[in-house]
């Protein structure tokens, strides 16, 4: 993202709180999962942070499966650490903050 008024702002700060919870909980129980209540949550910050990459970007179109309604529907948990991997990886894709205008 090389424009400053196209940076998006509201995602970095999602996938960043996403990034520090997920790795809050692995620190504690490396094998540990989202489950329950925590899972539309997940599911809705990563849409929120696909939409802020935009929906066209091929790394956002390859983890469309990642959780689905379906598996929230059924209580199907997602290993933490497969969660983190993919908030990193979309964190790469949003890209450093842009410096500050002097």
């Amino acid at each position: 993202m090389s424009n400053d008024e196209d940076y998006p702002y509201e995602a970095k700060k999602r996938v960043t709180a996403l990034i520090e919870a997920l790795a809050t909980v692995l620190r504690e129980d490396p094998d540990d999962k989202v489950q329950g209540m925590a899972l539309p949550v997940l599911h809705s910050v990563i849409d929120a942070i696909k939409d802020g990459i935009g929906r066209d970007n091929p790394v956002v179109q390859s983890s469309a499966g990642v959780i689905s309604a379906e598996a929230i529907a059924a209580g199907d948990a997602i290993r933490a650490a497969d969660a983190l991997i993919v908030a990193r990886i979309l964190d790469g894709e949003i890209g450093p903050y842009p410096p500050m205008a002097i």
